[in-house]
């Protein structure tokens, strides 16, 4: 029998998603770091709409001003400042000039060594770390339940194969690896201009291609486990080839685990982007981070003027987004793991 704490108002009739969501929803912390999510990816989502400074706005005689709800003088907003906004910002700035026209809010959150809007630029650079974040962890996702799937259903010397190179991968230094591949792809931009290439882009493949290791040991544990399972055994003895036993049976029973591990694969690249952009090897100007935004507060700190509103704000967003996004992901596990189920509220 089952140690586990019945789920309140569950029934017999109620599937197993069902159960798994009641009991998502009744933890007030998973309920409040996901409505934390939804308000900054809405916020981040929406930045050209909302009456912001262009994020690389100049305005040197308003450098280094702190939070203040008072106006800069002579500043009116130009979307002409933001470069190669894309389809979707390009319809989000012209509904934004044609409701709110050439005006702004003011400096609420402070100003830079350069007199740029510190809210504005907090609010656009959520846009890029957490795109960073989904679509780094959506590439390593791809590559790491491919290759544990495929390890841990073949078995044998596939297995050996495939996790000998997972080994190999993880003793050397990634982040020694994405560091020289990340500066060998600057300079081979910088000499070949013509080439347009995203830098962006590239920091994103870049990043999901070296966060699919631990992803994968995952899955081919899970998978090497279900492998000689009843079900298995007899989709086999129907004749079912071994790819389409992997999509329909295998893939689905380790897909909670797989959601899970996503969710804190997310901050993590997050935390690693954001580690690259302060060393200056990662989001590159005119574009913003949070790992940018970090690294401009450090160089700010000097011993005759202490701008700390320039690391407390932006290090206060990254903060609470990483421990809702953590939050969440523990909620998910609870709730997915029937043990678990209930027992915490």
């Amino acid at each position: 029998m089952s140690n586990a704490a019945p789920t309140r108002g569950a029934s017999k009739s109620d599937s197993p998603g069902r159960l798994a969501w009641r009991a998502f929803r009744h933890r007030r912390s998973a309920r409040l770091a996901t409505a934390v999510l939804v308000v900054v990816g809405g916020l981040a989502l929406l930045a050209p709409l909302l009456p912001l400074a262009a994020p690389s706005a100049v305005h040197l005689d308003a450098k280094l001003r702190g939070p203040t709800f008072t106006a800069i003088e002579g500043a009116a907003f130009d979307a002409a400042e933001i470069k190669d906004p894309g389809r979707l910002t390009g319809w989000l700035l012209s509904a934004r000039v044609a409701v709110f026209g050439s005006w702004e809010l003011p400096p609420l959150f402070g100003t830079d060594a350069l007199g740029r809007c510190l809210l504005s630029r907090i609010l656009w650079g959520a846009r890029l770390s957490l795109m960073v974040g989904l679509v780094a962890s959506i590439i390593s996702l791809i590559i790491g339940v491919g290759w544990g799937a495929v390890a841990g259903y073949a078995g044998g010397r596939t297995d050996a194969v495939l996790m000998r190179a997972v080994d190999v991968l993880y003793a050397l230094p990634l982040m020694f690896i994405v560091i020289f591949v990340v500066a060998l792809l600057r300079g081979f931009r910088n000499a070949h201009p013509e080439l347009d290439v995203n830098p962006s882009l590239v920091l994103f493949a870049v990043i999901g291609a070296t966060s699919w290791l631990t992803m994968a040991r995952i899955v081919r544990g899970q998978v090497t486990s279900l492998r000689s399972a009843a079900f298995i055994d007899a989709a086999r003895a129907c004749g079912a080839r071994p790819t389409t036993i992997l999509w329909r049976h295998v893939l689905p029973n380790v897909s909670p685990v797989v959601l899970v591990t996503l969710t804190l694969t997310v901050p993590r690249v997050m935390l690693f982007e954001a580690f690259l952009s302060f060393l200056g090897l990662g989001v590159e100007a005119p574009d913003v981070s949070w790992g940018v935004l970090a690294r401009q507060g450090f160089d700010a700190l000097t011993a005759v003027h202490a701008s700390l509103w320039l690391i407390a704000f932006p290090g206060l967003a990254f903060a609470l987004t990483l421990l809702a996004m953590n939050v969440v992901g523990d909620a998910l596990r609870d709730a997915l793991d029937p043990r678990l189920r209930g027992e915490r509220s």
